[in-house]
């Protein structure tokens, strides 16, 4: 009940007979947050609160919790000129030129692609530069967290434009990945192209059955869904290789399939 409240994959919540009131509320909070397509948060850094929509008057975004005002538009501190250029942060698409980062056409996240075709990345939530951009962390699915599906390359939605499907330096990186999760050591090329032809042909996984590996005699140590570092061991799937911590493995009861 309570991821619910944090993370949207895990949504819906279930038996609310059983919660108290206060929690009620900020699961309700919470959906309707994640229901919102294009989110408005407080640009204050140190605050970064979600502000409902129906709070939200034209432009101006008042915060709940901090009382601050928010342009809905750009997303930076409300200014009474409909013009955003004034506010425009040029450092900011100077960094998101050099780095090919994306946005998504559904809830404006900035998207930062680093390896294949599903693994998406951003800065750190106490970065600035992340909170008042609303860049995304980290996605093992080629949709958004808000459910957006499109192209990375062009922002149209996913399979709708002729862009070729992997970029062949992330495809290499990813597969890479995927090799170390089963070898001791550094894969080897021939481990590599496997994943790589893995990857081409778009192989599912179910993750049926998960084989509990000790982290400190090979392999990744972290897990493969949120990152956490393992001490002492991980569970690995017996198809794919992903290497994924007790939390997650229970997670992926819900899911009908993963890529690699």
């Amino acid at each position: 009940m309570l991821r619910t409240a944090t993370k949207h994959s895990y949504g819906p919540p279930r038996n609310r007979s059983v919660l108290g009131v206060k929690m009620i509320t900020d699961l309700q909070a919470k959906i309707t947050e994640y229901e919102t397509v294009n989110r408005t948060y407080c640009h204050e850094q140190s605050c970064s609160t979600f502000i409902p929509p129906d709070q939200i008057s034209e432009r101006m975004a008042p915060c709940p919790a901090c009382e601050e005002q928010t342009c809905a538009t750009c997303k930076a501190q409300y200014h009474a000129s409909p013009d955003c250029s004034a506010v425009h942060d040029e450092a900011f698409d100077e960094w998101r030129t050099e780095n090919h980062a994306a946005t998504c056409p559904g809830c404006k996240r900035v998207i930062l692609l680093s390896q294949g075709c599903n693994h998406m990345r951003y800065f750190q939530p106490q970065s600035p530069m992340a909170r008042r951009h609303n860049i995304l962390i980290t996605c093992y699915s080629d949709r958004c967290p808000c459910g957006s599906e499109f192209c990375y390359e062009c922002s149209v939605t996913w399979k709708q434009c002729t862009c070729s499907r992997w970029h062949e330096e992330r495809l290499l990186d990813r597969a890479a990945e995927v090799a170390d999760r089963q070898g001791a050591g550094r894969p080897n090329e021939m481990q590599v192209q496997e994943a790589v032809e893995a990857l081409r042909a778009e192989v599912d996984c179910r993750h049926n059955d998960w084989t509990r590996v000790d982290v400190t005699v090979s392999g990744s140590a972290n897990c493969a869904d949120c990152h956490w570092h393992a001490r002492s061991f991980l569970w690995q799937c017996d198809d794919c290789g992903m290497r994924v911590c007790s939390r997650c493995r229970v997670d992926y009861r819900d899911f009908d399939y993963c890529r690699y």
